[in-house]
Order: structure tokens, then C-alpha cells, then sequence
């Protein structure tokens, strides 16, 4: 594992101590030296632990490999916003190419993103309005079902839905260029372009946010940009769990 030798900031806060290649790499070291500290908190949920977040996105990963999904291959996530879904990107992730996606898109949106992103699977939830699902089916892309279990804490959910292909075994490690996310511009000045973005990329821009804020364990950062906009994913959810806060 790569280390950086220990940055404060102004308040003399530790921010942002470590510098990791890849986003398994984060999450096992925190798994391993702080398994019972808060890592995703949300009102009314009970928080899950960078243990449990470690162990629960292991199964994850186990899971869609049983499915089929190998490194590789981009997964498009369609969810709605709050803690689980913050688990699920992470865990496909460190699985596969994360694509998250906005569930608000339309029918000919999604006819488009998909076949410019040829992903391998989508994963959704039964119970929002997106009309991702009908377009997957047209396209032949399989649909997983995220199942969430709310009494189990965050991050404890299910996969539901029939196997995408064949079951895969141990893939190789990740490397440090290897993608990690795969996220739409904004589109404002022509069509939206599709953003690849590698492991080393999102985990040194999470430290740099980290160690910008002067981000220790002791704080705490909220996050309400949506997991679909770059600052949500990376500024949001990746800085502070590259910070151990």
C-alpha cells in the first residue's frame, strides 16, 4: 500500500492522511485498522461501520461475480437517492465499471446512454418510476433488483433477479488505472460525454478534497448532491471515506 506521510490543516486536524491506489485498497485498510468506527450515517438508520461496510461490499462483490459481472464490465446504476445507494455504488465499484446514472432520464435517453456505454447489466429498484427498466428489457440487458434490508442497518441489501451470465470466479486485482466510474457531463454546451474515470483518479481527488478540509475522523461531512454528479460521488461520499471520517 502506497502512504503519504500525514497532512494537517490550518485547525491542525489530521486531512486526508492516505493517499490509496484503488478503492479496495481504501476500503480494507479501514476495514482493518478502524472496523468499528462509523462509515455512512443517515437519519433515522442505524450507521454501518467501515467493517461492516468492508465485509457487506465483499458480498456484494461475490454475488455479482456469481452473476456474471467481471471487472471489466459496466454495471449502470439506477437509484434513488440516500445511504443504501452510496453502498451499492461503492460495492459495484469495486466490482466492475460503476455508471451511475439519473433515474429521471427518458425512455429515449436511456435508449441512447446505453447503447453508447454497451453495459453489461442494470441495477435498480423495483419501486421507483424510471423508464430504465422497460428500455434494459427492450436492449436484452439484465436488470438486478436491489432488495434493501432497512432493519439490517445501511448497506445491507439483496440482489434480486435472474443470473446475468456465466458465474465468474476470482478476477484479477484492480490496478490503479483501471476504471472505476464512468459519469455523464452535464450536457450543457452540446451532448453529454461520457466521463471515464480510472481508481488512482477518484481516490488522489478524494484525498486532495480531504486534506483541503482538513478532514479528520472526529468530523463529519453531508453529503445532498445526488451519487450521479461527480461532486456528490467523489467530493461527497469518496473524500470522507478516504478520510476515515
Amino acid at each position: 500500500m502506497t502512504v503519504e506521510p500525514l497532512r494537517h490543516g490550518p485547525a491542525g486536524k489530521e486531512a486526508g492522511s492516505r493517499v490509496f491506489l484503488h478503492l479496495e485498497e481504501l476500503l480494507a485498510y479501514y476495514g482493518r485498522v478502524a472496523p468499528s468506527r462509523d462509515a455512512i450515517l443517515a437519519p433515522g438508520r442505524a450507521p454501518v461501520t467501515y467493517g461492516a461496510l468492508w465485509d457487506r461490499t465483499n458480498d456484494a462483490v461475490h454475488e455479482l461475480r456469481r452473476r456474471g459481472i467481471g471487472r471489466n464490465d459496466r454495471v449502470a446504476v439506477v437509484l434513488p437517492d440516500g445511504p443504501d445507494t452510496a453502498a451499492a455504488v461503492i460495492a459495484v465499484a469495486a466490482c466492475a465499471i460503476c455508471v451511475p446514472l439519473n433515474p429521471s432520464f427518458t425512455a429515449d435517453e436511456w435508449q441512447r446512454y446505453f447503447g453508447d456505454l454497451q453495459v453489461a447489466a442494470l441495477l435498480t429498484r423495483a419501486d421507483i418510476c424510471s423508464a430504465s427498466r422497460g428500455v434494459a428489457h427492450a436492449l436484452g440487458i439484465p436488470v438486478i433488483d436491489l432488495a434493501v434490508r432497512p432493519d439490517a442497518g445501511i448497506g445491507a441489501f439483496d440482489f434480486l433477479g435472474s443470473g446475468t451470465r456465466q458465474a465468474l470466479g476470482k478476477q484479477p486485482a484492480f490496478c490503479a488505472d483501471n476504471d472505476a466510474f464512468i459519469l455523464l457531463t452535464s450536457g450543457t454546451e452540446a451532448r453529454p460525454k461520457l466521463i471515464p474515470l480510472t481508481h488512482a483518479a477518484v481516490c488522489r481527488s478524494a484525498f486532495n478534497a480531504g486534506a483541503a478540509l482538513a478532514l479528520g475522523p472526529q468530523d463529519r461531512l453531508l453529503n445532498v448532491l445526488p451519487l450521479f454528479h461527480a461532486h456528490g460521488l467523489i467530493s461527497g461520499l469518496l473524500t470522507s471515506l478516504a478520510a476515515g471520517t
